[in-house]
């Protein structure tokens, strides 16, 4: 199984104490560069579909935006929630969107550089 996979799949869940697996946590920061990597590469190539990139791309200026939905300075803490679970979301959504093959090749050519 490719790092990616591994990292994902170790962070879809808490421990039976409802207390998260920090190991797990750890393993997907410090995969993240990878994880950028994945994203930089995919979000270049032309043959990956138009929509998932103009959402992840909205996504981000909205996240770096000083117009939000809860104001930033409303409730301390509170107002960065809406920004962050926006930039997620579409960060899944963009994954999920790809077509398999392209994500595979991707995922391959870095997995092969990371080997070299």
């Amino acid at each position: 199984m490719v790092w990616w996979r591994r990292s994902l799949k170790s962070t879809n869940g808490l421990r039976k104490s409802g207390i998260p697996n920090y190991r797990n946590i750890a393993s997907v920061l410090f995969h993240l560069p990878n994880f950028a990597r994945l994203y930089w590469s995919l979000f270049w190539d032309k043959r990956a579909p138009v929509l998932p990139k103009l959402v992840l791309l909205l996504a981000i200026i909205y996240f770096v935006s000083p117009l939000d939905l809860i104001p930033d300075f409303a409730i301390p803490g509170l107002g960065y929630i809406d920004d962050l679970a926006i930039l997620v979301l579409s960060f899944r959504y963009f994954i999920k969107a790809m077509p398999r093959e392209l994500l595979a090749e991707k995922v391959g050519k870095i997995d092969r550089d990371l080997r070299q």
